[in-house]
């Protein structure tokens, strides 16, 4: 929301410090993101606009002249190519930063460069050197256009630090003239809480700013428009078709309106509030808005043919050019403002092109309306439009401001373009407005803000916004304004007398007794653990986007369509992309490795614990499940000059799944080679314990890492279904120490079939191992040279180790020939000597 102090002054007086400002809005509940005000270096920029061009008489190029209207003698000539269209819409190519040329005029040297700015227009930039100045250079912005100055980009003139939006400078702004007398207002830029649409206005704010600051309020005059004698009723109808999206709809007819360009003052207003200047009409509609949160729309009566209002559903199938050059689908959960042959408007979001106010308007039907806010939100969602009246409708605005709103736009329309107005207007109301009325103890206040204001106190600040607050034998009764539909209890009532009392005002006072301990719910206090085995293990936690592209989840599986999860998809999504709820992890962890690599970090361990969806057999089934994600990509070791740089590989990822597990005090588990259409044919594996699929893991596929720009980063992923991962954890023993005695190891190599699985081996031999064996470790894996092509040489540890004493050698040697009869029988192992 933009706060244009100059505007804030005609309702209060203001303190000369922006921080106080800034501060007590703050303190009140509105958060400054930043503060738009004259930039010094203003002082050094100036604006000129394009007034002829001439052949040079050079091959391809022209010459351009710039003047300035404050400096009669002031002339600019720019050498350019002749492909330089300064008129209208530029469709030049010119690189930038392209010195055109460097002329001298009357002793003053011009370096001219032409920079093509982001809405197209081109800027040209002429740094002039001074030689009475002596070293100090000025900066000419020189717009090329038509209708006055123009600059490229907002930041480029200190107009805000942070957009590269472009900024048109209005037809009045005289040429030649510093920016710095040109442009005066200060702004705040604000965030306003969803439950405060009464401060999407200017004099919404300054209630609230007043209040907190303790100074008076000044309303505006109640509007009064002097009319004609024209009755509404002889004009048009209006017939409420959808009551229970329209409660109220007021319509009001001027005739024999001027349009023409507003004056300078209410342009600046309205450039300020964030909007461009248009013209008379529009830019009173938009300033009523800006001014008091209600968003108004004038047609051209001339245009709309059948002149039979109705607030309507929209039919099924039709079609409406809005006036920002786009043709809209409409569905029947929308709602239009028609007549019985079109839509012209579609309700609070976008007017119609065929009646947009012009030039040629001479008569306007003017509308005023209080919508159901969540048919607002749902359509402007769906068509993805966000308008600044949108924006405000689709919350609860006033229902009694419709009527003041169009009165004050009726006013000056009247002062600006002339014309006379309707001594009736047409309103649709129901059901109307009732206040609210709320009894509160003012001691129940008190002990609930920890303070001590007395009931007069209280009183007080609540008039100061405007409520009705009397006391009644000891009771304090509140009658809440139409505008704060948010209060509707006895606590909110106490929110606002500390609000504007100043939360910072409060004594902090400890609590009396002790804080009772917070147990956590049994899901939240398993996932919360598995965050920290996760984080013990050297993971870096990430919380990714519940939603996901359908789009790139085709392509990820166009391998095996087949195997594509069953996507559960958004009726109103966020955007074009993200249209529906996650299938697993993996994608969104992707992008989040790929974006950390970009930014140059090179070891990049992840998890998520996070909730997947996916339709179940049944269409109307919807299946939840929590998971765990781990992507492990770039170097799991850095290089040192101790040794090389060691990247992730599959087995790091199968070493959390292990650690993960055995944690949890899950036995059992087995691993087992799979495929997955996102993950490489030959490294990816799949974790059962015994019929439950409790993960997969693996490497990328390439064809994936092509697609997903990630040529340089091979990337492991691992998901685990954390709600079985619960249902299987057991009771972790205590503690204990290592044993005392030392252990005996024995290395055992043998040659075996080259698929045998090596979890296999190690079952065998730890199932026949006795009870001394306390470990089985691969330790060397080999193939080729004197071991037949079938067949793989592989070399386990032994460890054996006893409580309470230290083993001899020869009490091992039965468990050994046990081990190697049992690997014989079994896999027809041969020991290797």
């Amino acid at each position: 929301m933009k706060f244009p102090l100059g505007w804030a002054k005609d309702f209060m007086d203001l303190p000369d410090d922006l921080q106080v400002i800034s501060d007590r809005l703050t303190y009140t509940g509105y958060m400054t993101e930043h503060i738009d005000r004259v930039n010094p270096a203003w002082r050094e920029k100036v604006t000129a606009e394009l007034a002829e061009r001439s052949p040079s008489g050079l091959k391809k190029l022209d010459w351009f002249v710039f003047r300035a209207d404050a400096d009669p003698s002031f002339e600019l000539r720019v050498l350019a190519p002749e492909a330089f269209k300064p008129q209208g819409r530029l469709e030049c190519e010119l690189r930038v930063g392209q010195v055109i040329d460097v002329s001298q005029q009357k002793g003053e040297v011009f370096d001219i460069s032409l920079d093509v700015g982001p809405s197209g227009r081109v800027r040209a930039l002429a740094h002039k050197f001074c030689p009475s100045v002596g070293s100090k250079w000025a900066t000419l912005l020189v717009g090329v256009g038509t209708g006055g100055a123009k600059l490229a980009s907002q930041a480029d003139v200190g107009y805000t630090t942070n957009s590269a939006e472009p900024v048109d400078l209005p037809d009045y702004y005289e040429t030649g003239r510093l920016l710095a007398e040109e442009m005066t207002d200060i702004v705040f830029d604000l965030e306003v809480r969803q439950n405060r649409p009464d401060c999407l206005g200017v004099v919404g704010l300054c209630r609230d700013l007043a209040a907190s600051l303790g100074t008076p309020f000044r309303p505006a005059a109640p509007p009064n428009p002097q009319p004609a004698d024209l009755d509404a009723n002889e004009f048009c109808s209006l017939t409420v078709e959808a009551p229970d999206l329209c409660r109220r709809f007021a319509i009001q007819i001027i005739r024999d309106v001027k349009i023409g360009p507003s004056p300078r003052w209410l342009a600046d207003r309205v450039v300020a509030g964030g909007m461009r200047s248009i013209n008379n009409v529009v830019d009173v509609t938009n300033y009523v808005m800006l001014e008091t949160g209600q968003p108004l729309h004038a047609f051209d009566y001339d245009k709309l043919g059948n002149t039979d209002i109705l607030v309507r559903r929209a039919r099924p199938g039709e079609k409406m050019a809005a006036i920002d050059e786009r043709t809209y689908d409409l569905t029947d959960d929308m709602l239009v403002v028609g007549n019985g042959d079109k839509p012209l408007a579609l309700a609070g979001i976008i007017g119609g092109k065929e009646s947009e106010i012009t030039s040629s308007t001479a008569n306007i039907l003017l509308d005023a309306a209080h919508y159901n806010q969540t048919c607002i939100r749902k359509t402007s969602r769906k068509l993805a439009i966000r308008t600044e009246a949108s924006t405000r409708l689709e919350k609860y605005l006033d229902p009694e401001g419709v009527a003041q709103a169009i009165l004050r736009a009726t006013q000056m329309i009247l002062e600006l373009g002339g014309g006379h107005c309707s001594r009736t207007m047409l309103d649709h109301y129901d059901p109307p407005w009732s206040p609210t009325v709320i009894e509160a103890e003012p001691q129940r206040i008190n002990a609930l803000l920890g303070t001590q204001f007395t009931p007069v106190q209280m009183c007080e600040y609540l008039q100061r916004l405007e409520f009705e607050a009397r006391l009644d034998d000891g009771r304090l009764t509140v009658k809440v304004p139409s505008w704060r539909s948010d209060v509707t209890q006895m606590a909110d009532v106490a929110e606002e007398v500390a609000r504007i009392y100043g939360y910072e005002n409060i004594p902090t006072q400890m609590l009396s007794s002790e804080t009772p301990p917070h147990v956590f719910e049994s899901p939240r206090s398993f996932d919360e653990g598995l965050r920290d085995i996760m984080t013990g293990l050297g993971l870096d936690e990430v919380i990714t986007d519940t939603l996901a592209d359908p789009e790139v989840l085709e392509k990820a599986y166009a391998a095996d369509p087949g195997r594509k999860p069953r996507l559960i998809e958004l009726q109103n999504p966020p955007s074009k992309e993200l249209k529906a709820l996650r299938p697993d992890l993996m994608y969104n962890l992707l992008e989040t490795a790929r974006i950390n690599h970009r930014a140059g970090r090179r070891r990049l361990a992840f998890f998520e614990v996070g909730k997947v969806f996916n339709l179940g057999p049944d269409p109307a089934e919807r299946q939840e499940r929590r998971r765990l994600g781990v992507v492990l990509a770039g170097a799991a070791q850095a290089r040192e000059w101790t040794g090389a740089e060691m990247p992730y590989d599959v087995f790091h990822a199968k070493g959390i799944a292990e650690a993960v597990l055995s944690t949890l005090g899950i036995t059992g588990a087995s691993y087992e080679p799979h495929t997955h259409p996102m993950l490489h044919p030959g490294r990816c594996g799949r974790i059962l314990h015994h019929t439950h699929l409790l993960g997969l893991f693996g490497q990328l596929h390439p064809r994936l890492r092509k697609l997903l720009g990630m040529k340089v980063l091979d990337a492991c992923l691992l998901e685990l279904d954390v709600d079985l991962l619960e249902e299987l954890a057991a009771p972790v023993e205590d503690y204990h120490n290592e044993y005392r005695h030392e252990a005996i190891t024995a290395d055992l190599n043998i040659v075996v079939g080259k698929n045998v699985p090596g979890a296999d081996l190690v079952e065998a031999i730890s199932s026949r191992g006795g009870p001394f064996l306390r470990s089985t470790r691969i330790i060397d894996l080999y193939e080729g040279e004197r071991i037949p092509a079938d067949k793989k040489s592989v070399t386990f540890s032994l460890r054996f180790q006893t409580p309470d004493r230290t083993l001899q050698q020869a009490e091992i040697i039965p468990a050994l020939e046990n081990i190697k009869a049992g690997l014989a029988e079994r896999f027809e192992a041969a020991i290797r000597a």
